[in-house]
């Protein structure tokens, strides 16, 4: 027995050794990588190795590998997983100039079934039109900081799959793409703060399956649409969406639409700006599955501001009753669909008021309830609508998206306190009757929870945990308060100011982001500010801008040297440590010369914009794609079965019939197709159906519904023919309209699908929307 317990101790003895050795071997050592390397070397900085296989193979828990300037080909996957104190890094030695370009096909990152992995400073660029960015599945703790990736034309570029604890903090994407940029799956305890993502032709961030993910949060990040739609968060529990933006969305060739979506339970949206969207529908809250939900969500102190749509639009769908214990309030809806009828709000077929609630916002324009077209002094006894106020926002500079109040706006304490307090008490534990308002943090690692107020703007603490069931708020430090009193987020003055600006409010709190000039020339010098709520005398404000450069100060100055919709993300710390981030934009693009098309689709090589510009995926399933013929390429639209959908169709920004009212198409036409083109404008209030009116068609697509009194013959005898058009046309029937918003040529309106063969089809060579006589 001694000697079985000597040999036990030995061995145990050794096996420690072992172990302790093998964790020195790997304790944080920094290895060396450059593409002039060999990975014979010895790793070091005098010595790199050459590949990211080599290094992955090599790299345990602790270990930095450091990329040095230059292009790495091939696929990143790790062997080993990192530990909480000691994670396994992959850093570029100079930021966003080590470039994974990856393999011909598929990722360039691929992390599975391993933890505490974290990626700072690399640039993405994939080689071929299969390559894509990183994909990440069953991993824990995984941080991407600072990432720049690009060019990536698959979908699904950053893929998320049953992930947990993952951070995303100052990262760039930019497009194109073909379809979804970010796509995250059942996964939980997720962060993005201070990110871009812009230019995807489906939607830049989409959760699905439904209630699949919770625990998320996204902060101070900008959503750039560019040529599509910006996002599709699908059923997500427990979301905080906070100091964002959204702009710049599009309908476009595969997005199937402008709106962006947010199905979530248990969730806050809130200090967030939406601008300058163009498409007919924003903001929809319509669930159209069953698994689709909008429950428990408190939506406050937000701006929805001069986008082309109503900014929200409510409806329990078919029966789907999933809207419930909804709230707006302290939110901006002003200037949104200009070339409608100025509705703000549109509450849908199937009547949700007792689900939904709008208190104390400022609505400058129309509402429409349930079909009827209601002012906002109709809406003072509304118990839907409780204390809206009417009017214009009074905005410093709403042309340079200034969501800043001016003196003598009634934005200033024209809000309502959140919550209050249900009974007199003291200590850590407050009962409110809403507790729905505040962020808790949700256990995410360093996220703290809400600063609040309570009877006083003075009288400060912070959530340590939120019972939303139970309306129950704990706090750091020990309060009194009476039965009634006010509790919300600090403010100055009598109220909460409406918006996302608190004026005189004192501490830390987001800036707004102003770019002057708003869209500038190439190389034209922008001043950006971050204006703040007040002076914080040894606050730091960091700049990231979408071209990659990085600046300091409130009031920074910067040439963009291309065309572009760059994004802009602040980051303010305190000196004691704490950061708020905030989020904006400027347009960068040249003006266009008098003789200039708005629009000029060839669909050749050289043409970079067809494929967003152009839709004839939806609705329906229809058959198409680019094809060769004589003088280049063309698309091609055919129909794959009887009475199907044949959509092709534009949605052009800023298209003012009165300087672009050339309309040329140069096309094909199978013998009997039943095709026509017609010129939309945007929706209206006063017409039950679209503003639409049919300018030609073939003659089995006569007679044209809505036609013009003149309409032109499309030829269908399968040769190529030119077709000319004015968009100042659809004034025969609405004299009203100044700016379109479709030109479509196609055969998919109900009154002649039913004529629609299988094999109908016809090809676009060319179209051109320009100035009167283009050629």
């Amino acid at each position: 027995p001694r000697v079985r317990a000597v040999i036990a101790r030995t061995t145990y003895a050794l096996a420690m050794m072992i172990a302790l050795l093998c964790s020195a071997v790997h304790a944080g050592q920094d290895f060396h990588l450059s593409p002039t390397g060999s990975d014979d070397a010895a790793g070091t900085e005098e010595a790199p190795w050459a590949t990211l296989e080599h290094a992955a193979a090599q790299a345990g828990p602790g270990d930095t590998v450091i990329l040095a300037p230059g292009e790495y080909p091939g696929q990143l996957q790790l062997t080993r997983a990192g530990q909480s104190d000691a994670p396994i890094v992959f850093r570029a030695a100079e930021r966003h100039t080590a470039v994974l370009t990856g393999p011909e096909e598929g990722y360039a990152v691929f992390l599975r079934d391993t933890s505490h992995i974290k990626l700072e400073g690399l640039a993405f660029r994939p080689r071929s039109p299969e390559g894509v960015w990183i994909l990440a599945a069953r991993v824990d703790s995984l941080e991407l900081v600072d990432l720049w990736m690009s060019d990536a034309w698959r979908g699904d570029a950053v893929r998320l799959i049953d992930c947990s604890n993952v951070r995303l903090t100052e990262c760039t994407m930019l497009g194109p793409h073909s379809w979804n940029m970010v796509h995250i799956t059942d996964s939980e305890r997720l962060i993005f703060e201070g990110c871009e993502i812009a230019g995807s032709a489906h939607a830049l961030l989409l959760f699905l399956p439904d209630r699949t993910n919770r625990e998320v949060v996204i902060r101070g990040c900008v959503f750039v649409g560019r040529t599509g739609r910006t996002l599709l968060i699908d059923s997500v529990d427990y979301l905080l969406f906070e100091n964002n933006v959204i702009t710049r969305s599009l309908d476009g060739g595969r997005s199937a639409g402008a709106r962006f979506g947010y199905y979530a339970t248990n969730s806050i949206f809130r200090g967030s700006r939406v601008f300058d969207n163009w498409g007919a529908e924003l903001f929809r809250i319509q669930p159209y599955r069953e698994t689709l939900d909008f429950a428990r969500v408190r939506i406050y102190n937000n701006v929805f501001h001069g986008n082309c749509s109503n900014a929200v639009r409510v409806r329990n769908f078919e029966g789907k009753y999933n809207i419930t214990d909804a709230v707006f309030a302290n939110n901006v809806f002003a200037g949104n669909e200009p070339f409608g009828s100025e509705r703000q709000i549109i509450i849908g077929e199937d009547d949700p008021s007792d689900d939904v609630h709008f208190r104390s916002n400022l609505i400058e324009g129309s509402v429409e309830i349930l079909g009827s077209l209601h002012s906002v002094p109709d809406l003072i006894d509304s118990a839907m609508f409780r204390d809206t106020i009417g009017g214009s926002p009074q905005f410093t500079d709403p042309g340079l998206w200034e969501h800043v109040p001016a003196e003598g706006s009634p934005l200033i304490d024209g809000g309502m306190c959140l919550t209050h307090a249900v009974a007199e008490d003291e200590g850590q534990r407050l009962h409110v009757e809403d507790a729905r308002w505040f962020y808790d943090g949700y256990g995410l690692d360093g996220e703290r929870g809400d600063l609040i107020a309570v009877g006083s703007p003075a009288n400060l603490a912070r959530v340590i945990r939120a019972d939303y069931d139970a309306n129950l708020i704990e706090l750091d430090r020990p309060l009194r308060w009476s039965e009634g009193d006010p509790v919300s987020l600090p403010w100055a003055g009598a109220a909460p100011d409406v918006g996302v600006f608190e004026v005189g409010a004192e501490g830390l709190a987001p800036p707004v982001v102003v770019a002057t000039p708003y869209v500038a020339e190439p190389g034209e010098e922008v001043l950006l500010r971050a204006l703040m709520r007040s002076d914080l005398p040894g606050a730091s404000v960091r700049w990231q801008l979408s071209d990659g450069t990085v600046l300091k100060g409130a009031e920074v100055r910067h040439a963009f040297s291309e065309e572009g919709e760059w994004g802009l993300r602040v980051r303010v710390e305190s000196p004691d440590g704490d950061v708020v981030r905030a989020a904006g934009l400027v347009v960068v693009e040249r003006t266009r010369g008098a003789d200039e098309p708005l629009l000029h689709t060839t669909f050749n090589d050289d043409d970079a914009e067809w494929w967003w510009r152009w839709q004839a995926y939806r609705p329906g399933n229809t058959d198409y794609g680019r094809v060769q013929i004589d003088e280049g390429y063309a698309l091609h639209v055919r129909a794959p079965q009887d009475d199907a959908h044949l959509p092709f169709r534009t949605n052009p920004r800023a298209w003012d019939i009165d300087v672009y009212p050339s309309i040329t198409v140069r096309y094909r036409i199978s013998e009997g197709a039943p095709i026509a083109a017609y010129i939309e404008a945007f929706p209206s209030y006063e017409q039950e159906r679209p503003r639409r009116i049919w300018l030609a068609g073939t003659a089995a697509a006569m007679p044209l519904p809505e036609g013009t009194q003149y309409a032109e013959t499309l030829l269908d005898d399968g040769e190529w023919h030119t077709l000319r058009l004015d968009a100042r046309r659809i004034r025969e029937r609405w004299p009203e309209v100044t700016v379109a918003m479709r030109f479509a040529f196609e055969g998919q309106w109900l009154t002649a699908r039913d004529r629609v063969s299988e094999g109908d089809q016809f090809w676009i060579d060319e179209i051109i929307v320009g100035p009167e006589n283009i050629r």
